[in-house]
């Protein structure tokens, strides 16, 4: 079953005096029934609320930075520029997934990039939790720590500068369950930008391909 997504979007604008210093967009996607109806009806309306409360905390936390800075800057300034975009990964017969990446930037400057993600049933509607992708009693976290913690050290082998000196330590507390998404070739796992290494590193996320859990997965995956 896949469902056809149209875009949505909502803008709002700041200003200091007459002086524009903040612009801030927010894209959601809104599904299109399909050809067996389940639960785009409810996953549509999750996606509609959630970009009007993201609108709203994104503009009161970025326009206080903006008014200040068009303050200090005068005519050198830049309106700050929020921008929130959505990318549908996965569409299966059984789950939606989808993340969403904020973007913030003042002229060529990136001042911060962050992600959220949402897997969803099909059927019902409901958002699906990383630990209901697994068979009851199977070690997902350990075993997904695990292949990262591989991959991180072959990669800091290639590019010792991309990570801190002491990612071991910080694989583990730095994980956050909510930070996964589905994708055609395996699960992905993200971390927060600068948990594992400098900006410039940008969000890890690391693909780790269906067979690497051999029976854990749950059938439908």
């Amino acid at each position: 079953m896949v469902n056809k997504v149209k875009e949505q979007s909502l803008q709002r604008e700041g200003f200091f005096g007459k002086r524009k210093v903040l612009c801030c967009q927010v894209r959601y996607p809104l599904l299109e029934k399909g050809d067996a109806p389940g639960g785009e009806g409810w996953i549509s309306a999750f996606y509609a609320r959630e970009a009007r409360e993201s609108l709203e905390k994104l503009c009161r936390k970025w326009y206080p930075l903006a008014c200040r800075a068009s303050h200090r800057l005068g005519e050198d300034f830049s309106p700050v520029e929020v921008r929130r975009e959505y990318t549908v990964i996965y569409q299966g017969e059984d789950f939606f997934s989808a993340f969403l990446d904020t973007f913030v930037f003042r002229g060529e400057r990136e001042l911060d990039r962050s992600r959220v993600s949402h897997t969803f049933s099909l059927s019902e509607g409901r958002y699906v939790p990383l630990s209901a992708l697994f068979r009851p009693g199977f070690p997902y976290r350990q075993t997904i720590l695990h292949q990262v913690e591989q991959m991180v050290s072959r990669q800091s082998q290639r590019q010792p500068e991309e990570y801190y000196m002491d990612w071991p330590r910080l694989l583990s507390p730095r994980f956050s369950p909510e930070n996964f998404y589905l994708a055609s070739e395996g699960l992905v796992v993200y971390y927060p930008r600068r948990a594992l290494g400098p900006s410039v590193l940008g969000l890890p996320s690391f693909l780790l391909p269906y067979p690497l859990f051999g029976s854990g997965l749950i059938p439908e995956l």
